[in-house]
């Protein structure tokens, strides 16, 4: 069970650590994984080039 999953079901916890409730945390994520896909890839042309 990942860290993610534990701290959905507490919601006080979840807060406290992120800064941020669970719904706001979710409308976020996909723009977060968008943006890392991204940036990895871009990482990974620069480390085959070398």
């Amino acid at each position: 069970m990942g860290l993610f999953s534990k701290l959905s079901r507490k919601p006080k916890q979840f807060l406290a650590i992120t800064g941020m409730n669970l719904h706001q945390f979710q409308a976020l994520l996909p723009q977060v994984e968008q943006a890392f896909e991204k940036l990895e890839r871009q990482r990974k042309k620069r480390v085959v080039r070398t």
